[in-house]
C-alpha cells in the first residue's frame, strides 16, 4: 500500500470515506450524498403525485392558497419542513418534542409547493 500526500490529511475533526462521516464522536450517513440520490430519484415522482392529488382536491385554488400559508406560519409545519430541506438530526433526542414522532418517519416525509406531506 502506498499513501498519497496530497490526498493525507492529518489531526481532522472529521473525514467523509465511502458515503459515511467519520468523526470521534459518530459515524453517520454522508447526507450530501443521500439527499443528492433521494433528490434525483424522488422530485419528479413526488412532485407528479403531489400536484396529481391538488389538481384532484376538492377545494377551489383559494382554499388551497390559505392551506399553504397557514401551512407556512406554523412554526412547528415549518420545523418539519426545515428538517427536511436541510438535514434531520443524527439522534432524535435532538429534535423538538413536537417533531419527535416524525424522526422515524423522516424518509417519508416530503415537502412540495409549502405542502409537508407523510407518503
Amino acid at each position: 500500500m502506498r499513501l498519497n500526500k496530497e490526498k493525507c490529511k492529518i489531526s481532522v475533526k472529521k473525514v467523509i470515506f465511502l458515503g459515511h462521516e467519520f468523526s470521534a464522536q459518530e459515524i453517520k450517513p454522508d447526507y450530501s450524498k443521500i439527499k443528492a440520490i433521494t433528490e434525483i430519484k424522488c422530485e419528479k415522482e413526488i412532485n407528479m403525485h403531489v400536484n396529481t392529488v391538488v389538481t384532484h382536491l376538492s377545494m377551489s385554488e383559494e382554499t388551497l392558497n390559505k392551506v399553504k400559508n397557514a401551512s407556512s406560519l406554523d412554526g412547528d409545519i415549518s420545523l418539519l419542513r426545515k428538517y427536511y430541506l436541510e438535514r434531520w438530526p443524527s439522534y432524535n433526542n435532538k429534535v423538538k418534542d413536537i417533531i419527535e414522532p416524525y424522526w422515524k418517519l423522516q424518509s417519508q416525509i416530503y415537502s412540495v409547493d409549502q405542502l409537508s406531506i407523510l407518503w
